[in-house]
Order: C-alpha cells, then sequence, then structure tokens
C-alpha cells in the first residue's frame, strides 16, 4: 500500500501503469509525472514536489535506461 510517484518521459504510457495500478489496488496509490531523466536540473524541483505531494520519500530509485538502435537482420 506504498504512494509512488511514476516518472517517464512518455507521459501516455506513465500515466496508463498509475492508472492500472490504482485500478489493482481500489485506491489512488500511482501518481504519473513527465519528466526526462536526462534533465538533471530539473530533477530536484520534480522531487520537491513529489514530497510535497506525497510525503516523505521511504524509498527512491532515479533509474533510467538506454538502449541501442536494433535493427532486423
Amino acid at each position: 500500500g506504498c504512494k509512488v510517484a511514476l516518472l517517464a518521459r512518455r507521459g501516455d504510457r506513465i500515466e496508463k501503469l498509475a492508472a492500472e495500478i490504482n485500478q489493482a489496488a481500489g485506491r489512488v496509490l500511482a501518481t504519473a509525472r513527465v519528466h526526462d531523466a536526462s534533465d538533471t536540473e530539473a530533477a530536484e524541483g520534480e522531487f520537491a514536489a513529489i514530497e510535497a505531494e506525497l510525503g516523505d520519500v521511504a524509498a527512491l530509485y532515479y533509474v533510467a535506461g538506454v538502449m541501442p538502435a536494433v535493427g532486423l537482420d
């Protein structure tokens, strides 16, 4: 039952995931926010806004993946 903030560049995907989490939980636990992990200057403000919205942060995972283009051979 932890509250979570989900961040991603693609708002449509992260909003869908948050909705699925909330539906499965039967209450609002997940909020979706659009954020590009490469924008390091915006991260501090984003985290402050999340903390203001959800309260103290018990755990933080700031993970961004980079995947090279894959061709069809």
